[in-house]
Formats: structure tokens, sequence, C-alpha cells
């Protein structure tokens, strides 16, 4: 999560949090930014190669600018941990509503992900590992279709309706 101030070069990344496997990228506003978005680790990570030199925090840090351009490391306060959970919370609720993908949507790429794991997991017979990973495949196309469509998007090569 990060804010759209940070992608469109307005503001600076300040404070950078990795809890639970997911990382925040914050302004000087904090958790209390107005424009929190969701936004994939490594597009974030091209658009900020300082973020670059944060590769070694570890799950249940902080870094925190310092006025030389370096990270200042440390634990996350329980507060930051609170704010933290409900601004992720809040973000993917936009994103969901700015997208039009919903709990349905969310729903389906469980279940498809979960196909996978479990044929993984069952069989290391190529032939119905193979068939998993096409159920899933084409579950995630439809999921994009539906996405796609949702927001008012034609349905484009990765994203047409199959079957």
């Amino acid at each position: 999560m990060t804010t759209r101030s940070i992608l469109q070069g307005d503001r600076e990344a300040t404070t950078v949090l990795l809890d639970d496997n997911a990382f925040d990228v914050l302004d000087d506003r904090g958790h209390e930014a107005d424009d929190l978005c969701v936004i994939y680790l490594g597009h974030l990570v091209q658009r900020l190669p300082r973020l670059h030199r944060l590769d070694d925090l570890t799950d249940g840090s902080v870094a925190n600018a310092t006025a030389d351009h370096g990270w200042h490391r440390s634990a996350i306060s329980a507060q930051q941990r609170e704010a933290s959970v409900a601004a992720s919370s809040l973000a993917a609720q936009r994103r969901d509503r700015l997208t039009g993908v919903g709990r349905r949507t969310r729903l389906a790429v469980r279940a498809a992900s979960e196909a996978v794991a479990k044929a993984q997991a069952l069989s290391p017979g190529r032939r119905r590992l193979g068939r998993a990973r096409s159920l899933a495949a084409i579950a995630f196309r439809c999921i994009g279709s539906l996405a796609a469509k949702s927001a008012g998007q034609p349905a484009g090569p990765a994203t047409q309706r199959v079957g």
C-alpha cells in the first residue's frame, strides 16, 4: 500500500512498514493520507529505486527516512500495526469500489488458488496437476473479464471470456 501522491512524485516516501508480509510505503501524512492505494510492490520499487536499500527489512519492522537519505530501522509499535491494518482495509475497499471487483471475485480467486494447491499436494502426476493449472488459468481469465466488464473496459487478450 502507498499513496497516489508518492506514485505521482508529489511527495517523498518517508516511512516503510513491513508487517505480516505486507509493505506500507507512506509519505509524511502516514496512514491518515486520503489517497491511500494498493499497488504491486515491484511496480513501486521500479518507481522508487531508493526502496532497494530496504531489501533487508524484516517482518515487524519500520524504516523512517533520515536527513542523509538513509533509513532508520526499528520495531513496529502496536499503534502503527493497528493503523496499518485499518488503512489497508480501507484502501482495499476503495480499490474494489473503483474496479468493480467484489466479494464474489475475491472468493473465485481464492477457490482457484486453493484448487491448484490441493492438486499439487494430492498428486505429483503431471496430468492431474496440468488439469488443475488449466482450470485455474480459465478461472483467472474469467475473473479478469468480470473485473474489466465491471470497470467498463473491453476484455483484452489476457481477460477474454473462456468457454
